[in-house]
């Protein structure tokens, strides 16, 4: 049954058709002076913890206005459908919580899901207030103008102490969950009903209202605004475009800025900070796709909502391998919101950056635990609740007291993991408009894309839970705003369905490592100046379900040294980088006997623009994929054992660094292909055992710099250079440099202990009267042996043989031939290839 991806573009920012947009110009309000350190959880506007009551102001502009569509808000209503609900969106007492934090509540509410996400430490209750308040935007300047003209509609008898319950923002230097009332509304909530996709808009100020913030600013320039004819002055809180998007979509993610500083991720407002890859959706506080969702584990950890443990109360902050000793690696993690079993695991990155794995059990015992991918896109069945572990890797605060807690540079610094794994996507040019699909709560989708899954690539490649890449538009470069969403069609059953979250839980008996599909990738930065995609950092760390166990727990093992690569797989990718894994004389790679390794040029767009192509002539795919080079650096070793063969192929380069060690097993084979190159460093080691070979093809490259270490261990270990073999490497701005000191296979050293030899075999080569005793190595383009009569003088040519205990290699680019005469003792070994 043939699979076929459909890719859905929206245009510019917006997540939706309806012309809202996720956060403007966010986070104006933070310090950046800041640099003593702070503790996250100690919160930015206020500390997570303790009771909080925050206050509703639903404001509309009157006149025609009233009557214009807005989704979720019915003309002339005073308030949003959701506030209207007999399912309240916050609990408006704090006798609400149950005392079994997830007992009998449980429900769909912001109240509820905080109270869930902190474990009980935090209780958020609101107020709706009592009048919605119609204000002529037109008559101001501003959105703070025109906040503080709501407020002073506000009757100057009106109580606000009930939201005055602690101090102004602790900035996260202090816990300010238990202070006293200090004059300042602790959290404030403006929703106007407005639609940016009304044709008449009453004034421009409006288009730019962000989400995030309030922008309460008095005319003596501070933030505060005190209120007229009262105690009490207002600065903190957000505005948003109220109507279908209801608080538990936003609420979360929009305090998420003012909370912990939150960044971007799974594709909310579009953001890519330092990256190229762009998660589609799945769980979070900063998610915003109109699903019920969870905070994450990192979300919770710096939060100081749960600490970073296991079942049994055992430690799961996994840095290096003494953490796993206690338990062989084993952990058992219960339901993920209901306990806040998490495991935390530190990424080898080498360039020092902190990205770590986490595992958590989505077991759906909580109604957050939800996945999007059960959101019915065009009227099917949802599947709701779907249990298993899940994985992700994240670059956010590795630690809870940092001097500068937020960076717009970390925006997207999510990746999920996808049992599905990655590959390759081709895609047909021409766009299908409009979509033959469905429309999504009236709204059309915009273009629709024929796209197909490709080769497997673990490292470089897509996964379905990703935005797609491509020069959409045609203008021969990838803006930030081609990024398309990915949905299945099936053809047995031509139903549309969000993939974004499909796929991504875990079950007994998957592993996820360094030779499987997917495996644990870091999230490399993007250059976006030099068109250069950084590192993919290879690394032992792998992950097995062990068993789901009937209470609804999952025990899992972790290894961080597990470098066996036990099944044919593809690398391909910009940049991979083996380092020293294992910490000792152990392979850091270690490909299993008959397994193939391909280093590959990816499929998969890695840069935005060629660097060879900066006129942006007509392009083609491959002007948006980087070659991959795989380096091996200072202290690795990479080992093929016997009979495995790793291939180097399209423009892709192996670099041997300084002190670093490459294997070639007996039998094993490394191919250098066409436009491919081999490097090998000064202070590196290349070893060849037995009869392994290194074979540099025709119109393939090679670079041995003075200094490099060439181990041909055996008589029939060789580097063989088929013809037309080049010295030097491979054109193109992103080829490393390399100092070649190779010439000829006459004039490069070879290590004391080398019995084998360089060869260019690019002549016919005819053996006769030859007797081998020992090991031995032929090549040819073409080799003819037996009692062949090479000279027209020779009556009688003598026979070719093998002795016992001789092991003669035939190695030829085009065919053996063996002739009468030729011969092998009992004994005796011929290998031809």
């Amino acid at each position: 049954m043939k699979r076929v991806l459909i890719l859905l573009a929206f245009v510019g920012m917006s997540l939706f058709s309806t012309g809202q947009i996720v956060c403007g110009d966010c986070l104006k309000k933070i310090n950046e002076n800041f640099r003593t350190p702070r503790y996250i959880a100690n919160g930015g506007v206020f500390t997570p913890k303790g009771n909080l009551r925050v206050l509703f102001v639903f404001v509309k502009y009157g006149g025609i206005y009233d009557t214009m569509n807005v989704d979720g808000w019915e003309a002339n209503a005073d308030r949003p459908q959701w506030a209207l609900s007999t399912n309240p969106a916050f609990y408006s007492d704090y006798s609400d919580f149950n005392t079994n934090v997830y007992g009998g509540g449980n429900v769909k509410c912001v109240s509820d899901f905080y109270y869930q996400m902190s474990n009980g430490l935090f209780r958020m209750t609101a107020d709706y207030y009592s009048a919605t308040i119609t204000l002529d935007p037109s008559q101001s300047n501003s959105r703070g103008e025109f906040h503080q003209q709501v407020l002073q509609q506000i009757p100057n008898t009106f109580d606000w102490s009930r939201y005055d319950n602690r101090s102004d923002r602790p900035y996260f230097t202090t816990d300010n969950s238990n202070t006293a009332p200090d004059g300042i509304v602790d959290y404030i909530v403006f929703c106007h009903r407005f639609n940016r996709n009304w044709r008449t808009i009453p004034n421009g100020w409006l288009q730019n209202v962000s989400y995030d913030g309030i922008a309460i600013i008095s005319n003596t320039g501070t933030e505060e605004y005190l209120i007229p004819s009262t105690n009490y002055s207002v600065k903190n809180g957000f505005s948003y475009l109220s109507g279908g998007m209801e608080p538990i979509n936003l609420f979360p993610h929009e305090l998420g800025h003012e909370l912990y500083y939150g960044s971007h991720y799974n594709g909310a407002n579009g953001a890519i900070g330092n990256y190229f890859y762009v998660p589609s959706s799945g769980w979070g506080m900063m998610n915003i796709m109109r699903n019920y969702t969870c905070a994450l584990g990192w979300e919770r950890y710096i939060l100081d909502w749960t600490p970073l443990i296991a079942a049994n109360n055992i430690p799961a902050d996994i840095d290096n391998a003494s953490d796993l000793v206690a338990t062989n690696g084993v952990f058992t993690l219960r339901d993920f919101i209901t306990t806040g079993d998490a495991i935390r695991i530190k990424l080898p990155t080498i360039d020092g950056s902190h990205q770590y794995l986490w595992l958590e059990n989505h077991h759906g015992v909580s109604i957050f635990d939800d996945n999007i991918c059960g959101e019915a896109f065009c009227g099917d069945s949802i599947e709701k609740y779907k249990k298993g572990l899940v994985a992700y890797v994240e670059e956010y605060s590795h630690v809870k007291q940092e001097s500068n807690v937020y960076s717009i540079s970390k925006d997207n610094a999510i990746r999920w993991i996808s049992k599905n794994g990655n590959t390759d996507i081709s895609y047909l040019n021409s766009p299908i408009y409009p979509a033959p699909l469905c429309n999504w709560e009236g709204h059309y989708i915009n273009k629709t894309y024929h796209f197909f899954k490709e080769k497997d690539n673990s490292l470089g490649g897509y996964s379905v839970n990703e935005f797609i890449r491509f020069d959409f538009n045609g203008n021969n470069t990838i803006e930030n705003s081609e990024k398309v969403f990915a949905v299945t069609i099936d053809d047995e059953e031509p139903t549309a369905r969000w993939i974004t979250g499909s796929g991504m839980q875990f079950h007994e008996g998957d592993k996820v490592g360094m030779a499987t599909n997917p495996t644990v990738r870091n999230m490399p930065k993007y250059d976006s100046t030099n068109k250069k995609m950084g590192d993919y950092y290879l690394n032992g760390i792998s992950f097995e379900v062990l068993s789901e166990n009937p209470d609804g727990s999952i025990t899992v093992k972790i290894r961080l040294d597990d470098v066996a690569v036990d099944r044919d797989v593809r690398w391909a990718a910009a940049s991979i980088v083996l380092g020293d894994i294992t910490g000792d004389s152990r392979p850091d790679v270690d490909l299993k006997p008959n397994m193939k390794l391909t280093i590959d040029m990816s499929g998969t767009p890695n840069r935005h623009l060629n660097p060879d192509n900066p006129n942006h002539t007509p392009s083609v795919v491959e002007d948006f994929i980087t070659p991959t080079t795989f380096s091996c650096r200072n202290g690795s070793y990479f080992r093929q054992d016997t009979s495995s063969t790793v291939e180097v192929i399209n423009k892709s380069t192996l670099m041997l660094e300084a002190g670093s060690v490459y294997e070639v097993g007996d039998h094993a084979s490394l191919h250098i292909g066409k436009n491919a190159t081999l490097i090998v460093k000064a202070g590196a080691t290349l070893r060849v055992l037995g009869s392994g070979h290194v074979d540099i093809a025709n119109k393939g490259y090679i670079c041995l710099e003075d200094g490099a270490i060439i181990d041909l261990v055996d008589e029939t270990s060789v580097i063989n250079l088929q013809p037309m073999a080049t010295n030097g490497v491979y054109s193109g701005s992103s080829a490393p440099t390399c100092s070649c000191s190779f010439t000829s296979p006459t004039v490069f050293p070879l290590t004391h202990a080398s019995n084998g030899g360089i060869y260019q075999c690019d002549n016919d080569r005819v053996i006769s009267t030859t007797t081998y005793t020992g090991d031995a190595y032929e090549c040819g383009e073409t080799i003819r042996a037996g009692a062949i009569n090479i000279y027209n003088n020779m009556t009688r040519p003598g026979p070719v043989i093998i002795t016992n205990g001789a092991h003669v290699v035939l190695d030829a680019n085009d065919k053996v031939s063996l002739e009468p005469g030729f011969k092998v003792n009992l004994g005796g070994r011929l290998e031809a290839r």
